[in-house]
């Protein structure tokens, strides 16, 4: 995603907690900051793609980005942990209601990434729209605005449970076929 932003004169700073990919990065033109509460201190929009939504939260001390983030930023966060999403919006609400939190996990994967492809699952505060509408028109060829932090990441929920079950149902509809003697060459579609 980052790299995609560079492509497109995205001015982009990055942070990541092992240097190689930050530096692969910077390569490109991205600017290398050492913390992520640097990273985001004069950012407009912040984009973050972390395992968790612990690792994104605010601790006590009010150390961590989204505590850091400059009066005019926003964040769109890429988690799916719904129960999660939802403190994370209301604590950043509370700590830095001058921050628009915004929940938008993506569908697609590093290619669709790199090419602007992906589907963005947005949801957050209505004002959040136009603030964020150019980074998510680079990074995806759809973005879906569903309502408050956390619907997106409810539907994402959803929509990974139906990709489960296809990949399962092809895997059964396979031993299946195999079993019966079918060979599988037969079972795709053109």
């Amino acid at each position: 995603m980052a790299q995609r932003m560079l492509d497109l004169g995205f001015p982009v700073s990055v942070w990541n907690r092992t240097p190689g990919p930050a530096a692969a990065l910077a390569a490109h033109g991205a600017t290398v900051r050492a913390q992520a509460t640097d990273a985001v201190a004069a950012a407009e929009v912040v984009v973050t793609m972390l395992p968790n939504a612990d690792a994104v939260g605010c601790d006590a001390a009010g150390r961590h980005a989204w505590c850091a983030a400059a009066r005019r930023d926003l964040g769109a966060d890429g988690h799916h942990r719904v129960e999660a999403i939802e403190r994370l919006a209301a604590e950043v609400a509370r700590r830095r209601p001058d921050v628009v939190f915004v929940d938008a996990p993506v569908s697609g994967s590093r290619e669709p990434a790199r090419h602007g492809r992906l589907l963005i699952l947005a949801s957050g505060p209505d004002r959040s729209h136009d603030a964020v509408d150019a980074v998510f028109e680079a990074l995806g060829q759809r973005t879906l605005w569903l309502g408050p932090a956390g619907t997106a990441s409810r539907l994402k929920l959803v929509l990974n449970a139906w990709l489960a079950f296809e990949i399962e149902a092809a895997a059964e509809a396979g031993a299946l076929a195999e079993r019966l003697g079918i060979r599988t060459r037969f079972l795709r579609m053109r």
